[in-house]
């Protein structure tokens, strides 16, 4: 998925996470994702966006879960993956 935005012309890629930033920056290389904060909270993912958002402009972010949906709310485009919810009758 990183190597498509880069295709379309997406010049800077970060991953925000509140896991452990040594796995995170091998998870990063691995994937071609140029900058790397981890061990955030939720709130700290708030404020890196709004950081991301003052030095690039328009900034999209991919979430999976709850304590995303704040970053989420304050990116230009929050994309939301996970699960789908089973069906009930």
């Amino acid at each position: 998925m990183v190597r498509a935005v880069k295709e379309v012309g997406i010049v800077h890629t970060a991953m925000l996470t509140g896991d452990n930033a040594s796995i995170a920056q091998t998870i990063a290389h691995q994937a071609g994702i140029e900058h790397v904060r981890a061990g955030l909270l939720p709130e700290d993912k708030v404020s890196a966006i709004e950081e991301l958002r003052r030095l690039y402009g328009e900034v999209a972010m991919v979430g999976d879960g709850i304590n995303d949906a704040p970053a989420l709310a304050k990116a230009s485009v929050g994309i939301v993956m996970g699960q789908p919810a089973p069906m009930r009758r």
